[in-house]
Order: structure tokens, then C-alpha cells, then sequence
């Protein structure tokens, strides 16, 4: 005589294995922290729209904060070289004195080619990652770019004996650190106005792709508890079986 499996054990083992799909999942979701499934087309568009967002600007972050060390690179050498106009400025004052004899006048004009050799050598080093700070210089900050022209200082026109010259360079020299200034300034707004959307698209990620840890965990605790119980379920009922092939084979 041949016994075979009734309707309960059928259905028994399409509980385990559906049970067993979904365990799977929720492991998945605990490990990648992530719930968002190739599946879900839509929502995964958003997630990845929005993570790819948030790439980019942190990229332009990035940009931005190179800028920013580009810029007070050539800060720096300006500064410097404002100051060596400014001791300029004072020897051109000291130079236009008739009291001066010519050695006094000769020292004074050697002591200006140094301080201009000085001026030269912080142009000439003022480099980025290799390159001269000095000229059109644009950043992509990811939301925008920043655009800064640096004009490079000409000391060659400075003379002791022509202070106008050296009024004029300082004013140029402050006016180009103004606007070097300006574009920090603005570089700054931008890296800021990024991980402030940065940090909006993730919580925006988050509610879209990232696991509820608590709630993974309850649901796998569930999915175990369904399939013990249709383990339960199926182990009964060929206990079942068994007991009645026994009965009907006489046993």
C-alpha cells in the first residue's frame, strides 16, 4: 500500500519555504544596512539618484577645500609681498633727502633690490600642487563653480626714487587680495550650502534604503517563529501519517 502526503503537509512545506525567502531578506537588510531591492524600481531610482547627489557634492567639498588652500596660498605670497612694498614705500622716503650723500643713496637702492629679489622669489613660490597661484583659476564645487582671477604682481616697475610706483603697486596688491578674499568667502558659502544638502539627501536616503535595525530584527524573529511552526505543522502531520500507515499496514 502506498501512503502519500495529504494537503496539510503540501502546504506546510510552501509556508517553510516562503518563510525561509523571507528570513533570507531580512538577514540581507541587517547585514547591508540597506532595504532597497533591485525589485522596487522606484524607490531604488530615488536611492540612487539621491546618493549619487550627495557623491558629488561631497566632491565639490572636496574641490572647495583645495580652493580654499589654493587661494590662501596666494594670500600668503601677496601679503608677503605687500609687505616688501611697504618697506619700499619707506626707503623711497628715506631716498628723497637731499642730506643723502651718493654711498648713502648707493646702499639705500641696494637695500631696494634685495627687498624686490625678495618680493620675486615669494611670486615665483607660490605654487599649488605644482602650479603657479597667479592667473584665471576655476573650481567646481559640485553645486556651482568658482571662478577667481589672480593677477600676478609686477615688481619690476618699482623704484625707490618713484614712490607713486609703490603706492600703486600696494593698492593693486590690496585690491587683489580683496577679491582673493571675496572668492574664499564664497567658496566657503558653497562647501557649506553642500553638506547642508548633503545632509537633507541622506535623511531623505535613509528613509528610503536604510534598515530599521529593531524592526529587520522583530520581523526575522517572526518569519523564525512562522516556520518552526510550520515545521511543527509538517513533522505532525507525517507523525500523523505514519501512525496511520502503521494502523493500516497492522503494525
Amino acid at each position: 500500500m502506498n501512503v502519500s502526503s495529504n494537503s496539510v503537509t503540501g502546504v506546510a512545506l510552501n509556508a517553510m519555504n516562503s518563510q525561509e525567502v523571507e528570513r533570507q531578506k531580512e538577514l540581507k537588510k541587517i547585514a547591508s544596512g540597506v532595504s532597497v531591492s533591485s525589485t522596487d524600481g522606484a524607490n531604488l531610482a530615488t536611492f540612487d539618484m539621491l546618493q549619487s547627489s550627495s557623491a558629488q557634492l561631497l566632491q565639490g567639498v572636496q574641490n572647495g577645500n583645495d580652493a580654499v588652500g589654493f587661494m590662501q596660498t596666494a594670500d600668503t605670497a601677496l601679503q608677503s609681498v605687500n609687505n616688501g612694498a611697504q618697506q619700499l614705500n619707506v626707503l623711497s622716503v628715506a631716498m628723497n633727502n637731499a642730506s643723502l650723500n651718493s654711498q648713502d643713496q648707493a646702499a639705500l637702492s641696494a637695500q631696494a633690490t634685495n627687498v624686490q629679489a625678495s618680493m620675486s622669489q615669494a611670486i615665483s613660490g607660490a605654487t599649488f600642487n605644482g602650479n603657479s597661484v597667479f592667473g584665471n583659476s576655476s573650481f567646481n564645487i559640485g553645486s556651482g563653480s568658482i571662478n577667481v582671477n589672480i593677477q600676478q604682481p609686477n615688481v619690476s616697475g618699482l623704484d625707490i626714487n618713484n614712490q607713486s610706483s609703490i603706492t600703486d603697486f600696494m593698492n593693486q596688491t590690496n585690491q587683489t587680495r580683496a577679491n582673493v578674499g571675496s572668492a574664499v568667502n564664497q567658496t566657503f558659502a558653497g562647501i557649506k550650502n553642500n553638506l547642508s544638502t548633503v545632509n537633507n539627501q541622506q535623511a531623505s536616503a535613509s528613509q528610503i534604503g536604510d534598515t530599521d535595525i529593531a524592526t529587520a530584527v522583530a520581523a526575522l524573529n517572526q518569519t523564525l517563529l512562522q516556520t518552526n511552526a510550520s515545521a511543527y505543522a509538517l513533522a505532525h502531520n507525517q507523525d500523523y501519517l505514519g501512525k496511520q500507515a502503521s494502523r493500516l499496514l497492522g503494525a
